[in-house]
């Protein structure tokens, strides 16, 4: 507080200064004022320590001053954007990535149903290319989305309120959890939850099979591709667009977060688009995925439940349409009933479960398998977030089996879920969403 206060002092010093600040208190919030003016303070001081002699502070002053009003006018000319235009082009943009994706789609449904090997041997090749050559940027653009949340939730950015500055959180905190938990815990959390850990005590990438350091980095590797990074994903598509949905008025969509690039406004619309429509064929892809796994999982559970063949294309479209009528049921409700009473029944559930295993499991072991599992995911965070050991081939293989499939699979969610827990953090602070999101599912 001092800090800033110490630099609204020396940039009062030019005359022009509060002249132009007392213009533009009306126009802006005093929370944009103050961090132009920390902008400001920090241009200053970077034109200080390159002139130094005292027959240039005037120069300094000056061009502090200019900078400053250079903000005011960026800031002021990103409000007064008619809502009546804004709108207009959201609608465009939204009727351009519609029929596109619809178009792509159809494509890709036609020539699967009727070439559909070479269509998967295709999907498979390009796959493959991706982890061969990508492999490494995926390492490093998750674990620096990671870190760079950390920074941002403890930066001086981390209080700016998602909604207007006296905005209240639209949910109770309870309710808030459910649906952050609820976000993320599905069918595949529930399934490989289990699965995942079993596997990689059997077939570990490093360790000895079924070894005592196999168990542990078996519960170690499953937190790592269940845990921070992949929130980090979901949590960063979230902050960019409820500050821009909230903030700037905007539609909730991936292109409401890029800014204007390029004069050229066919070259903004453009990147706006394919922006829309890259967000939109991952989703698709990413549910179609996810429910396509979820339908034969629940095909094969129920066939063992009720003795019966469940797993052919009859059961699957039985289960498909109920499933999607409880979907509907909830969407159709919207989020203060539906999607709100479901994520709290969701929650108890889960809680229950939780519960159940605990108490005909074995208790002391549980609980000494879950602190060592922390400790093992904790103690090894850094090195897990950058490591790819090129020297081991077999490694390799594993990590593009694992940790790149997962990490494509968070990126695939990301405009879903980062939509859905923007939506729901109105009012709240980047600090609490950030920190909410990564540590509550």
């Amino acid at each position: 507080m001092s800090k800033k206060i110490n630099r609204r002092k020396k940039l009062s010093k030019h005359k022009d200064f509060d002249a132009v600040h007392k213009v533009t208190d009306p126009a802006l919030s005093k929370e944009v004022l103050n961090e132009l003016e920390t902008l400001t303070s920090e241009h200053q001081q970077s034109l200080e320590g390159k002139y130094r002699r005292s027959e240039d502070q005037s120069f300094v002053m000056s061009e502090s001053n200019s900078f400053y009003n250079r903000l005011v006018q960026r800031e002021l000319a990103k409000d007064q954007i008619p809502l009546e235009e804004l709108r207009a082009n959201e609608h465009q943009m939204i009727s351009v990535t519609f029929v596109l994706s619809l178009v792509l789609m159809l494509c890709f449904v036609v020539g699967a149903f009727f070439a559909g090997d070479q269509v998967a041997t295709i999907a498979k090749q390009i796959s493959q290319f991706f982890n061969k050559y990508f492999s490494w940027f995926y390492i490093l653009s998750s674990s620096g989305i990671l870190f760079f949340l950390v920074y941002l939730a403890f930066s001086r950015f981390g209080g700016i309120v998602l909604g207007q500055t006296d905005s209240k959180p639209e949910f109770s905190n309870l309710s808030w959890a459910a649906m952050l938990f609820s976000a993320g815990m599905g069918v595949g959390l529930l399934f490989w939850g289990v699965a995942e850990p079993i596997l990689h005590f059997s077939n570990p990438p490093t360790a000895d099979p079924k070894s005592t350091l196999a168990a542990r980095e078996a519960f170690m590797y499953t937190a790592f591709h269940w845990g921070f990074h992949g929130w980090g994903i979901y949590t960063a598509c979230a902050i960019s667009i409820a500050y821009f949905g909230f903030r700037r008025q905007k539609k909730y969509l991936v292109s409401s977060c890029i800014v204007e690039l390029f004069d050229n406004k066919y070259l903004q619309f453009i990147l706006k688009v394919s922006a829309d429509l890259t967000a939109t064929i991952a989703v698709i892809m990413g549910m179609a995925a996810s429910l396509g796994m979820g339908l034969k999982q629940m095909g094969k559970g129920l066939s063992i439940l009720t003795s019966s063949d469940l797993n052919n294309f009859e059961s699957y479209c039985i289960i498909l349409l109920i499933v999607t009528i409880c979907f509907l049921l909830s969407a159709g409700t919207g989020l203060h009933k539906g999607i709100k009473y479901l994520s709290n029944g969701n929650m108890i559930i889960a809680s229950l479960l939780l519960l159940f295993v605990f108490m005909v499991g074995p208790k002391l072991f549980i609980i000494r398998s879950f602190v060592d599992s922390l400790s093992m995911y904790f103690g090894n965070l850094i090195d897990l977030s950058f490591r790819m050991i090129p020297m081991d081939k077999d490694y390799n293989k594993w990590l593009e089996s694992w940790t790149i499939l997962y990490f494509t699979w968070w990126i695939a969610w990301a405009p879903f879920v980062g939509i859905f827990i923007a939506r729901i953090s109105r009012g709240r602070t980047i600090q609490q969403v950030i920190l909410g999101s990564l540590f509550i599912p």
